[in-house]
């Protein structure tokens, strides 16, 4: 018996084939499963939260209280609320979902440390941890 997570070699090819096609069926399985949930969530954020027709005419922030409005809209307005309170994490999903959040950047030096001398090398490693 194989232990969860090691490889098993194959003995000839119909073996190795055979087992590809399990893994191909699963992962498309799994594939469709996460589509569906993912439809059906984009669904649920649609619907009205009431059974009368959706208002989208509202004025102000303020006058959203007592509209109807989609599961959606509901979201955003509580995250937007939050968010005006002084909530970072809202803060942060909100600009996010907003498409402001900053760009996270990271820099990435690479050093060709084959053609150092010794103290050269020594030299690049004290500066490395002194950084961290």
């Amino acid at each position: 018996m194989i232990e969860a997570g090691k490889a098993k070699r194959f003995g000839n090819g119909r073996e190795a084939a055979s087992s590809g096609k399990k893994g191909g069926k699963a992962s498309g399985k799994a594939r469709r499963e996460k589509r569906d949930m993912r439809e059906l969530a984009k669904y649920m954020l649609d619907l009205p939260l009431h059974e009368e027709e959706v208002d989208e005419d509202a004025t102000s922030f303020d006058n959203l209280g007592g509209k109807n409005t989609t599961v959606r809209g509901r979201i955003i307005k509580n995250l937007v609320t939050k968010a005006s309170n002084g909530d970072l994490h809202a803060i942060g999903m909100l600009a996010d979902l907003a498409g402001e959040a900053p760009a996270q950047q990271i820099h990435v030096e690479v050093k060709d440390t084959t053609k150092m001398t010794v103290s050269e090398l020594i030299e690049y490693r004290r500066k490395l941890r002194e950084r961290e």
